[in-house]
Parts: structure tokens; C-alpha cells; sequence
């Protein structure tokens, strides 16, 4: 089983890349972290039977933050909902910006 983080591996063409080069191995592909750019990966892969999912709330630091982005697909009974919304389906949350934005 490989567990690819799409943040680390270079987006979602490459979390794509590495799935099809599992599958052709026969080898289990469960992503890290839970996002949108890894659900639609998820969604289109036949050896990604599994997401990670994360219900805590969103932090920065120590500090509990409104999330950047908007539009999630929900999660019922452990099945994310198919986006459908354009692009990956999210909007930026732009009343989170400046409190994202302090990086002191």
C-alpha cells in the first residue's frame, strides 16, 4: 500500500502518475490527507479504495482558524459526495485570508 500525500508529490497530475504506476503493480494506493485535489484522484482510480479523512477542526499553530477554503464535498455515512462544482470544486474563503495571513 502507498500513501502519497498530493501536497508533497507535486499536485494532482502526479498523485495520477503514481496511482496508475501502483496499479499496474497491483499495489493499493490510499492518499494522505484528505482534500479535494485528493478526492478527485480518489474518484478516478480503481486501486484507490480508501480516503483518509480528517473531521477535526482547522488550526493554524495553536490557533483554531475559519477554513481557506469553501465548498468541501460532505461526507455521509463514510462516502464523499462527487464535486460538482467547477475546477476541484472549491472557492477561497476570503474572510479567512487575513487571519491566515499573519505569520508572525
Amino acid at each position: 500500500m502507498l500513501q502519497p500525500d498530493v501536497h508533497r508529490v507535486g499536485g494532482i497530475t502526479e498523485l495520477r502518475r503514481i496511482a496508475q504506476m501502483a496499479s499496474g503493480a497491483g499495489i493499493d494506493v490510499i492518499p494522505h490527507v484528505y482534500s479535494q485535489a485528493t478526492l478527485h484522484v480518489v474518484l478516478s482510480q480503481p486501486n484507490c479504495g480508501w480516503i483518509e479523512h480528517l473531521t477535526n477542526p482547522s488550526y493554524w499553530g495553536l490557533q483554531r482558524v475559519s477554513p481557506l477554503f469553501l465548498g468541501e464535498s460532505p461526507v455521509e455515512d463514510g462516502v464523499p459526495a462527487l464535486p460538482t462544482a467547477p475546477g476541484i470544486g472549491l472557492t477561497i474563503n476570503t474572510d479567512a485570508v487575513p487571519e491566515l495571513a499573519d505569520w508572525n
